[in-house]
Protein backbone atom coordinates (compact mmCIF):
# COMPACT_ATOMS: atom_id res chain seq x y z
CA UNK A 1 0.00 0.00 0.00
CA UNK A 2 1.40 3.42 -0.92
CA UNK A 3 0.79 6.05 1.76
CA UNK A 4 0.77 9.43 -0.02
CA UNK A 5 1.04 11.44 3.21
CA UNK A 6 4.26 9.67 4.16
CA UNK A 7 5.55 9.07 0.65
CA UNK A 8 6.28 5.47 1.67
CA UNK A 9 5.17 1.99 0.68
CA UNK A 10 3.81 -0.05 3.60
CA UNK A 11 3.85 -3.83 3.87
CA UNK A 12 1.80 -5.14 6.81
CA UNK A 13 2.10 -8.59 8.32
CA UNK A 14 1.15 -10.55 11.42
CA UNK A 15 3.56 -12.23 13.79
CA UNK A 16 2.03 -14.88 16.02
CA UNK A 17 3.91 -14.20 19.21
CA UNK A 18 2.86 -15.60 22.54
CA UNK A 19 0.76 -14.71 24.33
CA UNK A 20 -0.50 -11.98 21.93
CA UNK A 21 -0.06 -11.69 18.16
CA UNK A 22 1.20 -8.37 16.77
CA UNK A 23 0.72 -6.41 13.58
CA UNK A 24 3.92 -5.23 11.94
CA UNK A 25 4.82 -2.83 9.14
CA UNK A 26 7.83 -2.78 6.84
CA UNK A 27 8.39 0.44 4.89
CA UNK A 28 10.20 1.38 1.70
CA UNK A 29 10.51 4.42 -0.51
CA UNK A 30 10.18 2.14 -3.57
CA UNK A 31 7.83 -0.82 -4.12
CA UNK A 32 10.74 -3.07 -5.10
CA UNK A 33 12.62 -2.26 -1.88
CA UNK A 34 14.84 -2.36 -0.04
CA UNK A 35 12.40 -2.81 2.83
CA UNK A 36 12.97 -1.90 6.47
CA UNK A 37 12.94 -4.34 9.34
CA UNK A 38 9.46 -5.16 10.66
CA UNK A 39 8.18 -2.54 13.11
CA UNK A 40 5.70 -3.71 15.72
CA UNK A 41 2.85 -1.20 15.47
CA UNK A 42 0.00 -2.84 17.37
CA UNK A 43 -0.88 -5.83 19.50
CA UNK A 44 -4.08 -7.69 18.74
CA UNK A 45 -6.74 -7.53 21.47
CA UNK A 46 -6.39 -9.94 24.38
CA UNK A 47 -9.58 -11.65 23.19
CA UNK A 48 -7.40 -13.29 20.54
CA UNK A 49 -4.79 -14.85 22.83
CA UNK A 50 -4.02 -18.31 21.50
CA UNK A 51 -5.60 -17.72 18.08
CA UNK A 52 -3.63 -18.16 14.85
CA UNK A 53 -3.70 -14.88 12.97
CA UNK A 54 -2.71 -14.19 9.37
CA UNK A 55 -3.41 -12.04 6.28
CA UNK A 56 -2.26 -8.70 7.65
CA UNK A 57 -3.51 -5.81 5.54
CA UNK A 58 -3.42 -2.01 5.68
CA UNK A 59 -6.37 0.12 4.55
CA UNK A 60 -5.94 3.85 3.94
CA UNK A 61 -9.17 5.30 5.28
CA UNK A 62 -9.10 8.67 3.53
CA UNK A 63 -6.76 10.01 0.89
CA UNK A 64 -4.27 12.33 2.54
CA UNK A 65 -5.21 11.17 6.06
CA UNK A 66 -2.67 9.56 8.32
CA UNK A 67 -5.22 7.14 9.76
CA UNK A 68 -4.89 3.54 8.66
CA UNK A 69 -6.96 0.54 9.58
CA UNK A 70 -4.79 -2.52 9.97
CA UNK A 71 -6.55 -5.84 9.76
CA UNK A 72 -5.85 -9.50 10.27
CA UNK A 73 -7.88 -12.68 10.25
CA UNK A 74 -7.75 -14.87 13.34
CA UNK A 75 -8.78 -18.49 13.71
CA UNK A 76 -9.49 -20.34 16.93
CA UNK A 77 -6.96 -23.01 17.86
CA UNK A 78 -7.52 -26.45 16.35
CA UNK A 79 -10.10 -25.19 13.86
CA UNK A 80 -10.60 -27.72 11.11
CA UNK A 81 -10.73 -26.94 7.40
CA UNK A 82 -14.31 -28.21 7.12
CA UNK A 83 -15.36 -25.69 9.79
CA UNK A 84 -13.57 -22.83 8.04
CA UNK A 85 -15.00 -23.64 4.63
CA UNK A 86 -18.47 -23.90 6.17
CA UNK A 87 -18.34 -20.20 7.09
CA UNK A 88 -18.43 -20.63 10.86
CA UNK A 89 -18.12 -17.01 11.92
CA UNK A 90 -17.37 -17.95 15.53
CA UNK A 91 -13.95 -19.39 14.59
CA UNK A 92 -12.98 -17.06 11.73
CA UNK A 93 -12.77 -13.47 12.93
CA UNK A 94 -11.48 -10.35 11.19
CA UNK A 95 -9.79 -7.85 13.50
CA UNK A 96 -9.38 -4.14 12.71
CA UNK A 97 -6.93 -1.90 14.58
CA UNK A 98 -6.64 1.87 13.93
CA UNK A 99 -3.15 3.32 13.49
CA UNK A 100 -2.13 6.97 13.08
CA UNK A 101 1.11 7.55 11.19
CA UNK A 102 2.72 10.94 10.84
CA UNK A 103 5.49 12.24 8.56
CA UNK A 104 7.73 13.01 11.55
CA UNK A 105 7.83 9.33 12.62
CA UNK A 106 11.07 7.73 11.50
CA UNK A 107 9.71 4.39 10.29
CA UNK A 108 12.66 3.85 8.00
CA UNK A 109 15.30 3.78 10.72
CA UNK A 110 13.58 2.95 14.01
CA UNK A 111 13.31 -0.54 15.46
CA UNK A 112 9.84 -0.24 17.00
CA UNK A 113 7.12 2.33 16.43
Amino acid sequence: LFHPGLGLWLSPSVENLRPVSVLTLRVSSRPEGPWSQAHIVASLPRDFVGFSCYAGKAHLLQEGDALLALSAVCVKPKAELKELSGGRADIYTPVFVPLHLSPDQDLGNSEVV
